[in-house]
């Protein structure tokens, strides 16, 4: 059965998923490192800050989004490390101040609307599963009636 809605409690084990699955690619990710200087350091980077977010994801029992949106984006800036890790808390900022707005309107949700994978100058290597690293939905935010 298709997923229609995310609540709280599937967006907390969705983030601690992927916080996961991060921290199990990171040497991967490290090797894709070669520009502009090959310090092969990014897949580390990225993967304390996300754990740092998770570890705050982990501890908010019986979620509400406000609480949810503050563990992951504070979390994420406080475990921030070199380039990457920034990049990313601010891109989770980003993310959650936008699930938290919608979650303050009560009549309020989101539709998946698509899924996507990588630009075209990073081609999936059908024989290597590492190769389709990237990959995100993109929501809308939509009104019940």
């Amino acid at each position: 059965m298709a997923v229609k809605t995310i609540n709280t409690e599937l967006l907390q084990k969705m983030f601690l998923a992927g916080a996961a699955n991060l921290e199990a690619k990171k040497e991967f990710i490290n090797e894709l490192n070669v520009f502009p200087v090959p310090d092969g350091d990014t897949g580390t980077n990225m993967s304390m800050t996300i754990i740092s977010a998770a570890k705050e994801v982990a501890a908010v029992e019986k979620p509400v989004m406000k609480d949810l949106a503050k563990a992951i984006s504070s979390g994420s800036l406080r475990g921030a490390r070199g380039n990457s890790g920034v990049i990313l808390s601010q891109l989770l900022r980003g993310f959650t101040k936008t699930i938290k707005q919608a979650a303050m309107n009560s009549h309020v949700r989101l539709r998946q609307v698509e899924f996507r994978t990588q630009a075209p100058d990073h081609p999936i290597l059908w024989a290597a599963d590492e190769s389709y690293y990237l990959k995100f939905y993109i929501f809308q935010v939509i009104k019940e009636r």
